[in-house]
């Protein structure tokens, strides 16, 4: 029986279904791993309701952060080399807007993503319970990027990140390089590779 098995496996038909098998499964892997995230209505103008606070003298840098996303772990890094090659005149107020559920799950807390955000000095890190401040801006997917000038005014959206959990030369990270650099008020828009930041379940979060 093992030897019928070996036979029809081994066989041209045999060969060309475990190809046709691998072949299917890479392109899965891969379609995942260039999906975008979901995209909601980015809010263009600073919310009036919301308790974040934005400078009057610089640009603000809000990035929506997962504690549990692998793939914002690659935005992290993109962001740390990013702010290395700017100018000191021209980095941000940076802020880590840091999702956590309504019910403080222990496994929430401390993760590596937020140990990760605490590795910049600089930059004040705000936890959203329930994804309050995320509704207020219009985002939905985990590494998702917002700067908006001195004015309030959206200047750049989207990820910084190559793919999903893959770090390297990008779209979104050279733009917002060149807004940073240039302080231009120009909008700007990318897309997030990332995990959404609402639970499995539509319209609850976690």
């Amino acid at each position: 029986m093992i030897s019928m098995l070996l036979h029809r496996l081994t066989s041209p038909v045999g060969i060309l279904c475990w190809l046709f098998i691998s072949v299917a499964g890479v392109a899965a892997f891969w379609k995942y791993e260039l999906s975008p995230g979901e995209q909601e209505s980015i809010a263009v103008s600073w919310p009036e309701s919301t308790t974040l606070t934005a400078s009057s003298h610089q640009a603000t840098l809000l990035m929506f952060v997962h504690p549990q996303c692998n793939c914002t772990t690659a935005g992290l890094h993109e962001l740390q080399q990013l702010l290395k090659e700017l100018e000191p005149t021209c980095r941000p107020e940076l802020v880590f807007v840091l999702m956590s559920p309504n019910d403080e799950k222990q496994d929430w807390r401390d993760t590596a993503n937020e140990r990760f955000c605490r590795k910049f000095r600089e930059a004040s890190i705000v936890l959203d319970p329930g994804g309050r401040e995320a509704d207020l801006f219009g985002v939905s997917t985990s590494g998702t990027c917002l700067l908006y000038s001195g004015k309030g005014e959206l200047i750049f959206s989207g990820g910084i990140n190559a793919s999903r959990g893959h770090i390297g030369p990008n779209r979104g990270r050279d733009l917002l390089k060149q807004c940073l650099a240039s302080k231009s008020e120009g909008r700007r828009n990318y897309v997030a590779f990332g995990c959404p930041l609402t639970a499995p379940k539509k319209g609850e979060r976690f």
